[in-house]
C-alpha cells in the first residue's frame, strides 16, 4: 500500500501529478535540495511527462534543476502527497523516490538553487510531509 500524506478534503477533484524525486548525496555525505523560492525547499525532481517513465523523468529532471546527467539508481519508495496551490487547483503528487548519483556536469546553467545540506538539516527544510517521510526511510530513521 502506497502511504498518502496531507487532508484529502471530501467533495474536491484533485489531479493526478505523477512526480519523480532524488536523494542525492556529495563526498560528505550531505543532501542535494532545490531552493524554488524563500522557505520553498525540495528534493531534486519533478513531474513525469506524459510517455516518460519515471526514470527516464528522473534523469531528464536533474539535467534541467541541477545541469548534470544523473545515474538512475534504485526506487527507493513511493508516496502519494495531497495539496492546495496556491494557485489554484488541488493536486495528488504520486512521487517515486529514487537513489541518484550525480553524473557529469552540462553545460547549461541549472534551473534552482542547489544547496548541499547535512541529512537532518534538510530533513526539517523539506516542504512535503511525504518527501520527509521517504527522506527518513532513506537515512534509515523511523519516520513514525
Amino acid at each position: 500500500m502506497i502511504p498518502e500524506f496531507g487532508e484529502r478534503l471530501p467533495g474536491i477533484d484533485y489531479i493526478d501529478r505523477p512526480g519523480a524525486y532524488a536523494f542525492i548525496r556529495d563526498g560528505a555525505r550531505r543532501l542535494a535540495l532545490m531552493r524554488v523560492a524563500p522557505e520553498r525547499h525540495y528534493l531534486p525532481g519533478g513531474g513525469i511527462e506524459p510517455g516518460e517513465t519515471p526514470d527516464e523523468s528522473m534523469a531528464r529532471e536533474i539535467a534541467e534543476e541541477m545541469a548534470h546527467t544523473a545515474i538512475v539508481g534504485r526506487l527507493f519508495a513511493r508516496a502519494t502527497q495531497y495539496i492546495a496551490s496556491t494557485r489554484g487547483g488541488h493536486f495528488a503528487v504520486h512521487a517515486h523516490y529514487f537513489d541518484v548519483t550525480l553524473g557529469a556536469p552540462l553545460a547549461r546553467e541549472p534551473e534552482h538553487e542547489l544547496l548541499w545540506l547535512p541529512p537532518e538539516k534538510a530533513q526539517t527544510m523539506l516542504v512535503r510531509d511525504a518527501d520527509r517521510w521517504a527522506l527518513a526511510l532513506f537515512l534509515g530513521i523511523d519516520p513514525a
